[in-house]
């Protein structure tokens, strides 16, 4: 793990973006907008022209017009192609996430359908393609009942501690 910025304060990035923080010092706010706005770095210099890819928005399109001359401007969005395949052999067909006990399974079967798990998977895996990671979490609602979320790297990011574990 080869840290390659240090952030503001005590925290810092590894070569795969990755956000750590020592163990032994308390997390203050400076430090959490230190991390803020290298993720808003990290998103404006690289989730943000990956997701332009994906989407079809590519550099020629904003390039400016030939003075002379036919101005054939072509996109061929092999990123979108090569996203949305890997995807589909992924995890076109999902997973099977079941237990052993019948009557446990039943109850798994339901949250898994009542948080439709099958479709944020598939969302879960797109992004990883296109962005190079992903996040989901499970939280608990107002009914304290658990759910499963995801969200883009663009808007959210995870601070590991700097031990082995």
């Amino acid at each position: 793990m080869a840290i390659i910025l240090t952030v503001q304060g005590k925290g810092s990035i590894t070569d795969g973006d990755v956000f750590i923080f020592p163990t032994d010092e308390e997390l203050t706010g400076d430090d959490i907008n230190a991390f803020i706005t290298a993720n808003d770095d990290l998103a404006k210099n690289k989730y943000l022209p990956a997701k332009k890819m994906y989407l079809g928005q590519h550099q020629i399109i904003d390039d400016a017009k030939k003075d002379h001359g036919p101005d054939n401007r072509l996109v061929g969005n092999l990123a979108h192609y090569i996203v949305d395949t890997y995807n589909g052999f992924y995890i076109g067909i999902p997973p099977k996430i079941t237990l052993d006990n019948t009557q446990d399974n039943t109850v798994l079967q339901e949250w898994n359908d009542t948080n439709s798990v099958q479709d944020k998977l598939s969302e879960i895996s797109k992004q990883a393609a296109i962005y190079g990671r992903a996040l989901a979490f499970l939280y608990q609602d107002e009914d304290s009942k658990t759910c499963i979320a995801y969200s883009s790297p663009i808007n959210s990011f995870i601070v590991y501690d700097d031990t082995v574990a």
